[in-house]
């Protein structure tokens, strides 16, 4: 209950995109915990924060485990400041380590044309928005007509995450890409239809 009354708050204070990853961190907390849950906030304590730490730790990335336990961190700080709880559960909880077991490298061509091989037209043409605008996948099933400009060939959007208004050229192989799609006659029509959808869900 007191998560979903700070979910609230944040509602009015965060960017959809952020109360969205608000939500999910806060639920994988509340599905580990179980019964767990409906106990009183102050009874969380510094073992269970840990364990769930640590299970997470067991299939996800360092980073986004770090990025759970930072939410779960502002949601105690909040309860103990409004006098929930006495000793934030969180506050000694270590993050995790992260891997240094290489750097990141880009794909090669032919890592590329495997990737395009297995893809349907739809994930096709977001695999080329995304490759050749650098944008996050949500940013990518987003766009609409409206968003490309092919006089100027240029692509306007603005961020989901940090919206910021952006103005991008469209590269020649991006405007080859686009001359092959359907275009009909409402301008709002997405780009990528069910890509669309199941961000709008």
């Amino acid at each position: 209950d007191f998560i979903k009354q700070w979910l609230a708050v944040k509602k009015h204070e965060t960017a959809a995109s952020t109360l969205t990853f608000y939500t999910m961190a806060t639920k994988k907390f509340t599905d580990w915990l179980g019964e767990r849950a409906d106990r009183e906030v102050s009874d969380v304590t510094q073992e269970e924060i840990l364990a769930f730490r640590n299970h997470e730790a067991t299939t996800l990335a360092p980073k986004t485990v770090n990025h759970d336990l930072k939410v779960l961190r502002m949601v105690f700080k909040a309860a103990k400041r409004d006098g929930l709880l006495a000793e934030d559960p969180t506050e000694f909880v270590d993050t995790v380590r992260q891997r240094s077991d290489g750097s990141r490298r880009p794909f090669t061509i032919e890592q590329l044309k495997r990737v395009l091989e297995e893809c349907d037209d739809e994930w096709k043409s977001m695999v080329l928005f995304g490759l050749y605008t650098g944008q996050r996948l949500s940013d990518v099933a987003a766009l609409t007509w409206q968003n490309l400009d092919l006089k100027r060939n240029e692509i306007r959007l603005v961020t989901r995450k940090t919206g910021k208004a952006l103005i991008l050229p469209l590269p020649s192989p991006l405007i080859k890409h686009v001359s092959t799609m359907k275009a009909g006659d409402d301008e709002k029509a997405p780009l990528h239809p069910r890509s669309f959808e199941t961000l709008r869900r």
